[in-house]
This record gives structure tokens, sequence and C-alpha cells, in this order.
């Protein structure tokens, strides 16, 4: 665990304190950002250098299907593949990594790509193949090259020396996180991850190298080859550009994202420092740098503020911004100082604030909005009507939840939020995208999707099948569908309906006919099975011949 930095900021009026405690696999502190007119910024790097968003994005594929991570990583391989994009900048190559990552997989895992990259959730394992690198004893004048059984190779007519002799080093040890090419027994490729070395005498090859690079395409056709013909193990590890890659690039996006001490996002401070001295300095500058982004929060604002929506003003007409702000921040002025709210109109402000939130068109931003402002926006919110639809929601959460219990739920499921972190919350949305697009491939509808993820029992066991919560939203009602009921049914009227004739004596020693709702059998049944499909016709035949 790292070090626990004090941050001392002075001022005329005393010092703050400033205490940050992470824990993080070796952090450093970065340094505090130059002194800014509204505070001071604290950021954490890590010891690794910044790593390629075309590998991370390589990584994130993986985790979903190595038939996709295999595709995208000959895709940016081949000079002459399918990669279009326009120019070679920094929004060009960010254009082409997410539309070449996003054919083949679920609009949900294409849409949660980016923030996944922004997170820098995969440096990480990058780091992992980086420091086995090291360990296997790379090459310094390499930008890529082999490991076959502890032996090393790195042009193509080194390797294929290697492969014709036979190995006499142990394999290289496998890990859960490597890349495997495999062949399946009928001749038909498949592209799996592998866990633990195979046995025997089968030759293991472990390319390291970089995507985009002239030895990495050469290398890896070889590999592919010896691997769909002679039965070796091609295994792949992702390395950052070296210095040797300089004269080995064939793709300049390979290199986006890299440069410097990676920064990790979702671990820092910004606080903010009120400076009651006077300024002899113009700061008209500053101000209208505050108006500007004020005005472009504003742009995406589908809120009203006393009946005007300035956002959509401000977006027909720029050059009024300065009046616009002036005389918004007047209305919630008048709201908040004129206007005094009677005890009835504090009822339902909690409610009035959600459905704010909910109606705007970025959320988040309302809910900074509100947050930060509420006094002064509590008697515009005061006059807002609430869905019933919401009512209703909240009225359920109530019958589940105590008053002022924080509680997140995602799909139905519960997230520990006293353990969250950014990237565990990632994960949890990674893996209901990913169930979801599952979901969607049977051409159900998306708010069908949304009702059967929310079937599932809160903690499904780790074993076996996925627990099932078939309870009623509406407590009245019953969320069993009853084939029959013995005692209601016109069919059933001529039963006897008393216990004492179960000790009436049977012909063949068998049960005598009782109208009486003595045995339940519920079934449930998954559609998609047929052994439950011929269960549940058994339960209906079973009704049907009584």
């Amino acid at each position: 665990m790292a070090r626990v930095p004090r941050v001392w900021v002075h001022s005329r009026f005393g010092c703050v304190v400033l205490l940050l405690n992470i824990a993080l696999l070796a952090p450093s502190v970065g340094h505090a950002a130059r002194a800014h007119s509204r505070g001071a910024s604290i950021s954490l790097t890590a010891k690794w250098d910044s790593t390629a968003t075309l590998l991370e994005t390589a990584e994130y594929l993986a985790d979903e299907s190595p038939e996709q991570f295999w595709q995208y990583v000959e895709g940016w391989s081949n000079p002459e593949g399918s990669i279009h994009r326009q120019g070679n900048g920094t929004n060009a190559c960010w254009s082409a990594i997410l539309t070449t990552a996003s054919v083949g997989i679920s609009t949900g895992l294409a849409s949660l790509l980016p923030t996944v990259l922004a997170s820098r959730k995969y440096s990480p394992r990058l780091e992992v193949y980086a420091t086995l690198a090291a360990d296997a004893g790379a090459p310094k004048q390499a930008c890529c090259w082999v490991d076959v059984h502890g032996q090393h190779a790195s042009t193509l007519a080194q390797l294929s020396k290697l492969l014709t002799q036979e190995a006499s080093g142990l394999p290289t040890e496998l890990y859960d996180v490597d890349h495997v090419y495999n062949q399946t027994g009928d001749g038909t490729t498949r592209l799996i991850a592998a866990s633990v070395p195979n046995g025997g005498k089968q030759t293991v090859a472990v390319l390291y190298g970089l995507p985009g690079t002239e030895c990495f395409a050469t290398l890896h056709s070889r590999l592919v080859h010896e691997a769909l013909s002679s039965g070796i193990k091609y295994v792949f590890r992702p390395l950052a550009a070296r210095n040797a890659c300089a004269s080995q690039l064939l793709e300049p996006c390979a290199l986006l994202g890299t440069g410097g001490k990676l920064q990790l996002p979702g671990f820092g401070v910004e606080m903010a420092v009120k400076n009651m001295e006077y300024s002899a300095l113009d700061d008209s500058k500053a101000k209208q740098a505050a108006a500007d982004a004020e005005a472009e929060a504003l742009s995406g604002d589908s809120g009203d503020t006393e009946g005007f929506l300035f956002g959509r003003l401000v977006e027909r007409r720029p050059e009024a911004k300065a009046g616009l702000l002036a005389f918004r921040e007047a209305l919630l002025a008048s709201a908040s100082g004129d206007q005094k709210l009677k005890v009835w109109d504090l009822k339902d402000l909690g409610l009035q604030a959600a459905q704010r939130i909910l109606a705007a068109a970025d959320p988040l931003a309302a809910l900074a909005d509100v947050a930060q402002n509420f006094p002064a926006l509590a008697g515009a919110l005061s006059r807002l009507e609430v869905a019933a639809p919401l009512r209703a929601e909240v009225a359920a959460n109530a019958r589940i939840l105590p008053p002022g219990a924080t509680y997140l739920s995602l799909n139905g499921q519960y997230v520990d939020v006293g353990s969250l972190d950014l990237i565990s919350l990632l994960d949890v949305v990674q893996r209901e995208s990913r169930l979801a697009g599952h979901l969607a491939e049977t051409w159900l509808a998306s708010e069908d999707v949304l009702a059967l993820l929310a079937l599932r029992g809160s903690e499904p066991p780790q074993d076996g099948p996925p627990r099932v919560d078939i309870m009623a939203e509406d407590p009245t009602e019953d969320p069993i569908l009853w084939l029959n009921d013995l005692e209601n049914d016109r069919r059933y009227a001529r039963w006897p309906s008393t216990l004492m004739d179960l000790l009436q004596p049977m012909y063949g020693g068998g049960m005598p006919a009782l109208a009486v709702n003595l045995l339940h059998l519920t079934v449930v049944a998954d559609l998609a099975s047929a052994p439950s499909l011929a269960a549940a016709a058994a339960a209906v035949d079973a009704v049907v011949d009584g």
C-alpha cells in the first residue's frame, strides 16, 4: 500500500489539510496541478507507462469472445485489411478503433467500450504481459520475438530453425490471460483462451509483439500456419511499442494512448479553494470561460427554469448567452428568495427533484445541478407534476427498503455500494450487457429483455442454474398460474370434499378422488430445454386425465 500523502494548501486565513488514503498496486501520487483560479487538483499515476488503446480494446474483445479478439488483431496487422479511417490523427484513430471493435458484438457492449477504455481497466493486464516478457528475457533490439521452450527468435529464419528442431527445454507456463490459437480434431479452426498448458511434448511458441507492426504480421502468419498444420500451441502476449518498433510500424494508430506514465481514472481529488482577497488583475477572461462552461452544460439540458428552456435558447442564440445566463440566475434567485415555500410544498419535493432529473436529456448533469443548487431550485421544483409511474416505483421501493437506506441495483441485481469502485462497477455493467446481448439474439424486444433480467434472484448460487424470482409485482396477485382448482372447478363438483373419505377403501389400493387442494404441484420449466418441456407436458396430461 502506498504511503498516505498529505497535501497542505495554505491561504491567508489559515490552512487546509487534505488526506488521501488510496490502496492500489504500487501507485505513486502525481504532482499537484499548477495554481488555478478554482482550486487545486491531485492526480494519481501508476509506475508503468501508458498502454495503447488498440491493445486495451483487444483485451476487451478477448473477454467477450476469443474469435473476436483474433479477428480484431489480424485486421490491424494486415496493412491491406479492412481498416478504413479518415487520416491518422487522434480522432481518426479513435473512431477507427471503436468502429472495428463494434463489429460482431452487441450494441450494449459497443456503447460500453468507450467508457471502459477511458477507465484504463485493461492496462494492468497489459503490464502483466510486459512483466512476463521481461522475466522471459526479452531481446533489447527486437520489436517482436518468439519464445520456444526458453529459446528466442526475432526473425522468420530464426523461428523456422527453432520449429524444425526438437524442443529440449520446458514449455512456457501459461496463464488465464494468455491468448491461445488452437485447432479442433475435425479440422475446423477454434480459437480458445487456455489456462493450463498441454502436457507431453507439444511445442509451445509464445509470441510477444505489437499488432500493427511488420514483424508481428510476419511472425503471426507463420505461427498460425504451424498451429494449423503441425499442431504447435501458438500463444500471443501483446506488448506495447518499444524503441525497436519505430522502423517496423505499419499502423500509426497502434501508438494511440501511449506516452508518459499512466494516470489512473477514478482516483484523485479536486478541492475548490475560495479566494477572499481582492484581485487587481483583469479576470474578465476567467469569468467568460466560466460562462462558456455553464453555457455548454446548459446546451444538453432539457429541463426548464420558470418556463424557459435555456439550453435550447443558448443553442439558437449563442451570441446572447451571457444575457441568457444572467437572466437565468435572476430567475433562480427570485424563485428562491421571493417565494416562500409552504409546508405542503415540501411534501413531494424529493419526488419532484427526481422527476426533474429523469426528464433531462443528460440525467447526470441534471443530478449535479440539482444537488449543487437545490435551495435555489426548490421553488421551481415544487411546481413540477410527479408522474404516476414514478410514484408507483417509489411506493414499491418503500415496501422493501427502510427510510434513509442506500440501495443500488442493476437489472434487479444488488450492488454493494460499500465496496463499490469504478472497475468493479464496470465489471457488473459489462456482465449485464453481455447477458442482455445474448437475450437480444433471440429477437426479444428490449422491454422483454429487461423483464427477463429482472426475474433473476438477487443472490444466484455459484453452481447450478440461476434462481428465478416468481413473486408478482402486486402482492395481491398470485404469481403462479394454476391449471386446476379441485375445490372450485365445476368439473370436480361431484367429487367428495371431506377428508374422512380418504379412509374409504378403494379397489386396487388406490387413493380415492377428493375435491380438496391437499397436494400442490408447481412446475418451473425452462422452455428452451427438452427435459423441462417433457416434464411440463406430463403435468398437463395428469391434469387433463383427472
